[in-house]
């Protein structure tokens, strides 16, 4: 709903009788329009918090059952209905009636806002605890309004003890219902608070039956939230600080149970209600005492006592002395409990599977050992062949699977410790691994990079290839300091390896190096790798992704990201999207911006190219060039939920999570991207939860959009959400909107308004320099109308230096619009304090000129906008001109004036409705009432009669 704040005093200043009338009449309003609407709620905002009359009641109370009217304006008019109805039986029923109602489902409260406002102020006392639980709608998942979820979360509060005792009774009665209905309207934590708080105030004294009742509660409530919740955790804390209250509460349940069959079942019964909580210190010995009492009354319970005692005596935590001895002494005497006693001493049977599974891994334990001992002895047979740098090249893979960490088993160890772990500790062999490893960079059957490419395009990878990372893992922390030309060869092949070597996130030192000291030779290797990988048709390349969200990776990105963005097929495989994608974010932040525009618009002149590939291109360009490409992306969206889809799919579930990816957009690029998603994906998949899907994150990203707009204390951002706001099709994000715009204007006016200082305030009293640009306006426009006075009214016939005087028998003819101009401008210039400086074609954005612009320094300014009344843009410019070109500078604080010289009704230029204004007060009227009432409060309309006299 609509939040409108009116200050107590304003309202009740407007509470008088001679108010009543307009209230009433503005209270009888249809809300046909956002504007009638909007009169209708501050109407009852004066009615909330004016002094109260009774005699709205009636009208109120009907205004709220009336579903003709929207939800915000009847939840308003409960609001007024209870500040302004007398308190009595009459109130009363009025509120049951409305509750009765909605449960029946014969009025409309799609968020229960008139339930929990109605619910607060009848419960407890005339809404009994107990009925309570009637009034949760049934129905699929909602979100609720505020005033009924806090009635739910202090359901307790002010209650005395019979009335607490009422509700918990009320509730563990009927939980297995309400519970689903409580988590459906996100209120699953209500049950374990009201057990909570009862427990706090009751729980000592209620005897145990009711109170294992109540437990059940707990039972059933808990699935629904985390086990880490206060509630819940203060529950268990209360039962673990009152020992004897649990124990009294174990022996309620298990007698409960009628034989030894179902006993186990509630001793889980128990537990489930006790939720975790953990036992009593002395829970064994207790447990003994109770199976001797029990023996012979209930032979079954005594039986699982002792079964719970000889538990208790196994346990690492022996407890209070209770040992196998005292279980022995205890027993005797008690058949049933001697003869469980032995049984639970007895040696559990072997179950046939058993044995064959442990023969199974008997088995694998043996064949695993065989295996290992044949690797250890083939590695000891080629100890001199390691130690001389002439292992087999299988042989040198497999250490240094070990060395990086890759091997089955290995625990995350790499390295040496790697290696130890290998060959159990063999510190000889360890030695001449470790030389084998070092002496791979110098081999010579070391493949060249078109062979180390060739066996990637078969998804193979060379045997040497590990053992030549982890050798120049080895060698990286002895070179001295930073690495040299000598080495950039090894540094080279080392690179094409880790390329095409399927590494994951390793990312060794020796690489972050060269990312940092030499990108163009890591540029080079993945730029060849990926072309490879390109033209092979891959469904995803790896380490594409660290060139858009590693900023080590930046230059990397600079110089490959647009070669490979050119090589990429025009018609690619949906698969093959993500690649794209990757290499366009990655072009976005990192690329010269003027050449990535002219690739966009190279590859989006393709005929050929598939729909999904295209949307991606679009929304970089409109990333790149909101001016160009916002108008083509609207055109290929048209009115296509698919389209909308493959576009939304740009901002991937990476590059969401990217903190500044959405501050790629511009304004204009915000908003192009809202009114096509928004139209697609409302903002309820904002609350679903599950795995991020499309839907979730579009909506997510329509939703940060629309606040990034809010935020942008400019006009045009004002402007952007109003066009929003005016769009059908975002009908869903109606709410998002009007309140993101009104937070935009209070960004926008606090950003505007300069608090003047003493010293601003004296100037502008006497007619000095001004303090903001609403100041400058105010002067300028005082200036302009004393003006207009001299050149109708002055002794010097100033009109006649805006006429050319006939010649001959020709009648004299205003002169052009800018000889108007530059004649006022003139006077202008001597009227005003030297501190402003007013000059002709006032520049502004994209190089448009304004007729007069008016600045205090390079602070602020006012554009003026001049016209003949004889102008064909007449009755548009004030809108196309002075508003959409000029006010839009952030200088300006979005004020300006429209100044227009009238030379007569014959020369008056037809408006687009009506007759032809009469007198320039007539078209000064006429143009005004162009203005919104937003506009009307920064927007000055000046005519200035420069007629000739009759």
């Amino acid at each position: 709903s609509l939040n409108i704040f009116l200050p107590e005093d304003a309202a009740r200043s407007l509470t008088t009788a001679d108010m009543v009338s307009a209230i009433e009449e503005t209270l009888r309003e249809s809300e046909g329009d956002e504007e009638h609407e909007a009169n209708v709620l501050f109407a009852l905002s004066i009615l909330n918090r004016g002094h109260p009359f009774s005699e709205f009641s009636d009208k109120l109370i009907d205004m709220v059952l009336d579903e003709s009217r929207s939800d915000s304006v009847r939840q308003y008019a409960l609001s007024a209905f209870l500040h302004n109805s007398d308190e009595g039986p009459g109130r009363v029923e009025r509120l049951n009636n409305l509750l009765c109602r909605i449960r029946l489902g014969s009025i409309r409260d799609p968020q229960q806002g008139l339930l929990g406002t109605a619910m607060t102020e009848l419960y407890p006392n005339d809404l009994s605890p107990s009925e309570v639980w009637d009034y949760l709608p049934e129905g699929g998942r909602s979100d609720s309004d505020f005033k009924y979820l806090r009635f739910w979360n202090h359901l307790t509060d002010g209650l005395t003890t019979q009335q607490i005792e009422v509700l918990i009774n009320s509730l563990s009665v009927r939980i297995s219902d309400i519970q689903p209905i409580l988590e459906r309207r996100h209120l699953r934590g209500v049950p374990l608070r009201v057990l909570d708080q009862v427990l706090q105030v009751c729980g000592d004294y209620v005897d145990r039956k009711t109170l294992y009742q109540w437990l059940g509660i707990a039972k059933r409530a808990r699935w629904g939230v985390s086990d880490r919740d206060p509630y819940l955790n203060s529950i268990r804390t209360w039962l673990e600080q009152h020992p004897e209250i649990q124990k009294d509460l174990i022996l309620e349940g298990l007698n409960q149970s009628s034989s030894a069959d179902n006993v186990w079942k509630h001793h889980v019964d128990v537990r489930e209600r006790l939720i975790g909580a953990e036992h009593p210190t002395d829970y064994g010995l207790w447990c003994l005492e109770q199976a001797v009492i029990l023996a012979d009354a209930q032979p079954w319970v005594a039986e699982h006592l002792l079964a719970e005692a000889f538990r208790a005596s196994q346990s690492l935590e022996k407890e209070h002395g209770l040992t196998m001895d005292m279980l022995s002494d205890l027993s005797k005497g008690s058949k049933v409990l001697e003869s469980r006693l032995e049984q639970l001493l007895a040696p559990p049977p072997i179950q046939p599977d058993a044995v064959e599974a442990e023969l199974r891994l008997q088995r694998m334990r043996a064949e695993m050992a065989r295996r290992y001992a044949e690797e250890l002895a083939y590695i000891r047979a080629n100890e001199h062949a390691l130690r001389q740098n002439r292992a087999e090249s299988r042989l040198l893979y497999h250490l240094a699977e070990a060395y990086l960490g890759r091997s089955v088993g290995g625990g995350g160890a790499t390295g040496r410790i790697a290696l130890e772990q290998l060959l159990h500790g063999d510190q000889g062999l360890v030695q001449a691994a470790l030389l084998g490893i070092r002496g791979a960079v110098y081999r010579p059957d070391i493949p060249d990079a078109a062979e180390i490419l060739e066996l990637r395009k078969r998804n193979q990878m060379h045997f040497l290839g590990l053992p030549y990372l982890a050798s120049i893992a080895e060698h990286y922390p002895s070179l001295p300091g930073k690495i040299s030309h000598l080495e950039l060869d090894r540094f080279k092949t080392a690179l094409m390896f880790y390329f095409c070597g399927f590494m994951g996130d390793y990312k060794p030192d020796w690489y972050v190096e060269l990312l940092s000291v030499k990108p163009d030779v890591v540029a080079d290797i993945q730029l060849q790798f990926t072309l490879a990988e390109l033209r092979c048709g891959r469904d995803h390349i790896d380490k594409l992704f660290q060139l858009t969200y590693d900023p080590d990776h930046s230059e990397v990105a600079r110089r490959i990201t647009l070669p490979l963005l050119s090589a990429f097929p025009t018609r690619c495989r949906t698969e093959q999207i993500g690649i794209l994608n990757d290499l366009l974010w990655a072009a976005i932040q990192h690329t010269d911006r003027d050449a990535f525009q002219k690739l966009i618009e190279a590859k989006c002149s393709r005929k050929s190219m598939n729909l999904a590939q295209r949307a991606q291109w679009l929304v970089a360009g409109l990333i790149t060039s909101s001016e160009t490409y916002g108008s083509k992306i609207r055109e290929f969206a048209g009115y296509s939920d698919y389209r909308s889809r493959l576009l939304a799919e740009f901002f991937n579930e990476g590059a969401y999570f990217v903190e500044d990816t959405l501050n790629h957009l511009d304004i204009a690029a915000a908003s192009v991207v809202v009114s096509i998603a928004g139209r697609s994906f409302g903002p309820s998949f904002l609350h679903r939860s599950g795995r991020v899907s499309l839907a979730m994150r579009a909506s997510m990203i329509t939703h940060k959009l629309i606040g990034r707009i809010a935020a942008s204390p400019t006009i045009e951002a004002r402007e952007t959400l109003d066009a929003l706001l005016a769009d059908t099709n975002l009908s869903n994000w109606q709410y998002t909107l009007s309140a993101a715009r009104d937070a935009q204007r209070v960004i926008l006016r606090d950003t505007l308004y300069e608090h003047p200082t003493m010293e601003n305030i004296i100037q502008t009293l006497d007619n000095g320099a001004p303090s903001n640009p609403a100041d400058l306006a105010a002067l300028l426009v005082d200036v302009l109308e004393e003006l207009a006075l001299q050149i109708r009214q002055g002794v010097t016939d100033d009109w006649r230096q805006y006429w050319n005087e006939g010649r001959g028998e020709q009648p004299p003819r205003p002169k052009h619009e800018e000889h108007c101009r530059d004649a006022l401008l003139s006077d202008l210039r001597n009227m005003l304090p030297d501190s402003l400086d007013p000059q002709r074609e006032g520049q502004y954005a994209n190089s448009k000129r304004s007729d007069i612009r008016v600045s205090y320094g390079s602070r602020f300014n006012i554009p003026v906008e001049a016209k003949k009344n004889r102008n064909p843009k007449l009755w548009t410019a004030i809108h196309n001109q002075l508003i959409k070109l000029y006010t839009s500078d952030p200088k300006t604080g979005g004020y300006g004036i429209y100044l227009v010289f009238w030379f007569g009704p014959q020369f008056t230029q037809a408006p687009p409705q009506g007759p032809k204004p009469l007198d320039h007060c007539e078209l000064k009227s006429r143009l005004e009432e162009t203005l919104s009432e937003e506009e009307a409060r920064r927007i000055t309309v000046c005519v200035i009669d420069a007629s000739r006299p009759e």
